[in-house]
């Protein structure tokens, strides 16, 4: 088990030819050479084996002797390369995994002596990762995406139980799974290789759970199969996901040819503060027989306007004219709308972008939704249901900036803000996947043409444009013109590049205003 390799570093940190001799004591490691035993990372085996049976030891390694393995493990493991330090990281992060398998099961014996000493072990894990990363020669910005990626594709593809949970566990890093679009013809290549080997070994358990693998990966939508994994599982073969109940739902949408619009008959509410007299969003949610909701975020369509928003001659008397757009409780308006399909878990299943025609059917401010909510004996049960689903929704979806349980006074800003934050990072990903010219927020809030990462807050999502605001705000009105002509009007290469060169001096433009107000 490596207990005497290990008693090496209760009082000090030896080197590595030291822990060499103490190693080839241990009866499986007798005829190890010493450049196997450091080009394999032989201390990391040993450190598993005892963690794998450190519930039925009696020696528990102390805080002191903890430090001197991991002080010396960050002095003698270690790559030169991309490629070793991928290798490296995949061994800490199965030893991460490992470790935290161990705490869940000993939760249920309520040993908290052993998972102390665990959970002393999993702190420094996490710093001996950061330190490899930080040492690495290739600090490519991407190095420590890609191995996060690779390794939950490998703890997908070759999982310790083949159980149906660990779908759901592993899915909720859904944002590490497609956080670039090289990652699905990666993913695609690891699982294919893995499904031939399931195959050619008959190994029937494997199979099925590759076939429960495939068919989560299409309905989430979160990676996109390669068609010989689709056509190899017996999957649907016409489509690379499930027909969601989104799809269902537009198919159902009465929709005017001419003008390429969606009437959407949804319970549709608004929610602003007492001074506003435009209304941009709205907001509309359903829940499914499957237990998924379909979010509905309308924009009032400026786009439709035909103005030019890289031309400000008369900014007050625009403003004027925009707020016919206004999104008025009762008036049929056009909007731009996102409606999405999240499941139970909080996963994307399903978007779309739709030019629609809405009716609001309240505008309410933030101050009404507390008292809406104790009004038990309310009537008015559509307006109540949306307000509970949408904070439902609100709560399942995780975000890691906004507070998970708004109190009652701030239900309504939150909400407003958790999804036009939503829309914003869906939009920016859509451009970015589309090739659709778009000004993405910074960090620091100015803006540019070229994708800057931007932390809403969303573990799926690294950039973020703002769009929600388009009869008051200048950046997301030139970004609703860039996204509805590339997406509806569907302009020519040439047009595009012209939209690029505009939004590149609007952006300059914004962000020289707020220079000026800094």
């Amino acid at each position: 088990m490596g207990d005497g390799f290990l008693k090496l570093f209760k009082y000090n940190i030896p080197n590595q030819k030291r822990a060499f001799k103490k190693c080839v004591e241990i009866p499986e490691y007798r005829k190890l050479s010493y450049r196997s035993f450091k080009t394999n990372n032989i201390e990391l085996d040993i450190l598993s084996n005892y963690i794998a049976c450190m519930r039925f030891g009696k020696e528990k390694l102390d805080k002191g002797q903890v430090q001197n393995l991991f002080r010396y493990l960050a002095k003698n493991i270690h790559g030169s390369n991309t490629h070793d330090v991928k290798k490296v990281m995949f061994r800490l992060y199965d030893l991460e995994t490992l470790i935290a398998n161990e705490i869940t099961d000993l939760e249920k014996e309520n040993n908290t002596q052993i998972i102390q000493n665990l959970d002393m072990l999993l702190h420094e894990l996490k710093v001996l990762k950061k330190i490899i990363l930080d040492g690495a020669k290739d600090k490519t910005k991407n190095l420590e995406k890609e191995i996060q990626f690779e390794a939950l594709a490998r703890q997908l593809i070759y999982p310790t139980t083949y159980e149906d949970s660990i779908l759901t566990t592993l899915f909720y890093n859904s944002g590490t799974l497609n956080n670039s679009p090289n990652n699905s013809r990666v993913f695609s290549e690891m699982f294919y290789k893995a499904i031939l080997e399931s195959n050619v070994n008959n190994d029937l358990e494997r199979k099925k759970y590759y076939r429960l693998l495939g068919n989560y990966i299409m309905e989430t939508n979160i990676l996109k199969l390669d068609k010989k994994i689709i056509n190899v599982l017996g999957l649907r073969k016409e489509s690379n996901r499930f027909t969601s109940s989104l799809d269902q739902k537009i198919k159902k949408m009465e929709k005017d040819e001419k003008t390429g619009r969606y009437y959407v008959d949804d319970y549709i509410v608004t929610f602003d503060n007492n001074t506003t007299s435009r209304y941009d969003d709205a907001l509309s949610i359903e829940q499914t027989p499957t237990g998924s909701y379909i979010l509905g975020i309308h924009i009032a369509d400026v786009h439709a306007l035909n103005l030019n928003p890289f031309i400000r001659e008369n900014p007050k008397g625009e403003l004027e004219y925009k707020s016919k757009c206004s999104l008025k409780e009762f008036h049929e308006k056009n909007a731009i709308s996102l409606f999405v399909e999240i499941n139970q878990q909080g996963l994307i299943v399903d978007k779309s972008f739709l030019m629609t025609k809405v009716e609001v059917n309240n505008n309410l401010y933030y101050e009404d939704v507390p008292k809406l909510m104790d009004r038990k004996d309310d009537k008015n049960n559509s307006l109540r249901n949306t307000i509970v689903n949408l904070m439902g929704l609100y709560m399942i979806i995780r975000n890691d900036k906004l507070p998970v349980f708004p109190t009652p006074k701030d239900m309504a800003h939150s909400i407003v803000h958790k999804y036009m934050l939503l829309y914003g990072c869906i939009a920016s990903k859509f451009a970015e996947e589309k090739n659709i010219p778009i000004l993405f927020r910074g960090e620091d809030k100015y803006v540019s043409i070229n994708k800057t990462i931007y932390d809403a807050g969303f573990n799926e999502f690294e950039t973020y444009s703002r769009i929600t605001s388009p009869i008051w705000d200048i950046e997301a009105e030139a970004n609703q013109l860039a996204l509805c002509e590339c997406i509806f009007n569907k302009i020519t290469n040439r047009e595009k590049h012209n939209m690029k060169m505009n939004l590149l001096m609007a952006g300059n433009h914004i962000n020289n205003d707020k220079y000026l107000q800094e």
